[in-house]
């Protein structure tokens, strides 16, 4: 792992942070520009406005790195496959909750290296906070203006589990409702965006699943995030995520949890 990942922290905090305030000053005027990809998700200013910011941030780091980015080209695997490191960007994660005058978007910033995250930052606009972590260095949360603190996930007690999923989820549906036969009694916490990542990793969580197609941007920060304090990321299978292997960068899903004893619980 080379040094440089940890020394690159403080820059990357400070191209999020001023990401963020672009982001949140779109957010505040009355009107801004919104259209709609062939996906049929929403794309705004600001999350092309925070993607150029990052770009130009990221390549003054290192010119040499590919970036991906979900306001960007999806190169063919043709081309992503010669690439032993790259970075992995959603610079505005939460857009459907970011047009709804909602704050629990965030932005995500990756670096991947042969197929696994190996740094991670997610910053949290509205909260003017940041999360971080690099492989084998811990992972971190820092309030502006504030000293930086561990993070350490909560440890499962077998009558007490915290699980964190979509806002956009009305009522549960057949995959959470067979998770939660499997499991013991739990509470829940609803928010959008990699947030719920942030929060796994804080303690306030012991299990985000995810059920259904998520793309690897949507994913990569937070993964490493968690994996640094303490849990694991897996697919609905139990098995590690890598990035970067086929044509889509879509996975079908994903279990987050803060012991590897609660990997078998889930995946029943």
């Amino acid at each position: 792992m080379p040094q440089s990942y940890q020394q690159w922290i403080p820059a990357i905090i400070s191209i999020a942070s001023d990401a963020a305030e672009a982001i949140l000053a779109v957010q505040s005027r009355e009107s801004y520009e919104t259209n709609t990809k062939s996906d049929k998700s929403p794309v705004t200013e600001a999350d092309l406005l925070s993607d150029r910011i990052i770009q130009a941030g990221l390549l003054q780091l290192d010119p040499s790195l590919p970036y991906l980015s979900e306001e960007g080209q999806v190169f063919p695997l043709t081309k992503r496959a010669t690439w032993d490191r790259f970075w992995l960007i959603d610079p505005l994660d939460g857009t459907r909750d970011f047009i709804k005058g909602g704050k629990e978007f965030v932005i995500n910033i990756a670096l991947i290296e042969n197929h696994v995250p190996v740094l991670g930052v997610i910053a949290v606009p509205h909260q003017q906070a940041i999360y971080w972590a690099v492989k084998g260095q811990g992972a971190f949360y820092q309030k502006i203006g504030e000293p930086a603190r561990a993070l350490r996930l909560k440890k499962g007690e077998p009558s007490a589990l915290t699980l964190t999923l979509s806002r956009n989820i009305d009522h549960l549906q057949g995959s959470e409702r067979a998770l939660l036969e499997r499991l013991p009694p739990a509470t829940f916490i609803h928010c959008s965006s990699a947030l719920k990542f942030c929060l796994l990793a804080a303690g306030e969580a012991h299990i985000y699943p995810r059920f259904g197609t998520v793309c690897e941007w949507d994913i990569a920060a937070g993964h490493i995030l968690v994996e640094e304090a303490g849990g694991e990321v897996v697919d609905l299978a139990g098995l590690p995520i890598r990035y970067n292997l086929n044509e889509t960068l879509d996975k079908t899903g994903f279990y987050a949890v803060s012991s590897v004893d609660l990997v078998a619980s889930c995946c029943g």
